[in-house]
């Protein structure tokens, strides 16, 4: 446990710095601290055409909600005006057991992305729980994992995949709030 504590504060820090060095700061805003990372997971990337550029890949868009009926619609509206592919763009929500209306803001008919899949959880058991049963959910090469008051600017996801593509020593991106 202490070794797992010691790696989660020297974690972002590295990758925060390796990530402003390849690209600066990503383009979103947060009502909270960041919480935010790319994964890229192996096998599942695309081939590469002659050009060196592969077809977009879809992406799993992960987030964990408690009573976040606030948060929703803008979070929502930053995805949906997103200039990735609405089509591609596949949310997975994992809600703690809220007894507010975000389960029903979630409705698939009321999102318009690529797919919505709403994990309903009958008690709060924590962030890391949430993700983790949203991930298993997932079968994109992609998984962004975000909070729910975060609202994305429209090049947020195109530059965070692109630089995903891009690197072939990479696996986890964070993400940055802007200044």
């Amino acid at each position: 446990l202490a070794l797992w504590s010691k790696f989660w504060r020297w974690f972002p820090k590295v990758f925060w710095t390796s990530m402003q060095r390849h690209v600066g700061p990503l383009p979103l805003r947060q009502a909270t601290m960041p919480n935010l990372y790319l994964l890229k997971l192996a096998g599942k990337m695309p081939e590469r055409g002659e050009d060196k550029s592969p077809d977009l890949p879809p992406i799993d868009v992960v987030t964990v909600t408690f009573n976040s009926q606030r948060w929703i619609p803008g979070f929502l509206r930053s995805l949906e005006s997103s200039e990735y592919p609405r089509s591609l763009i596949n949310l997975i929500v994992c809600d703690n057991g809220s007894s507010d209306a975000t389960r029903e803001m979630l409705k698939p008919n009321m999102v318009n992305l690529g797919s919505v899949n709403v994990v309903r959880l009958d008690s709060n058991v924590g962030y890391g729980v949430g993700v983790n049963e949203a991930v298993k959910r997932g079968s994109s090469p992609l998984i962004f994992v975000v909070n729910p008051d975060t609202e994305l600017e429209k090049d947020c996801l195109s530059i965070l995949v692109s630089n995903a593509l891009r690197d072939d020593r990479g696996s986890l991106w964070e993400a940055c709030q802007m200044p």
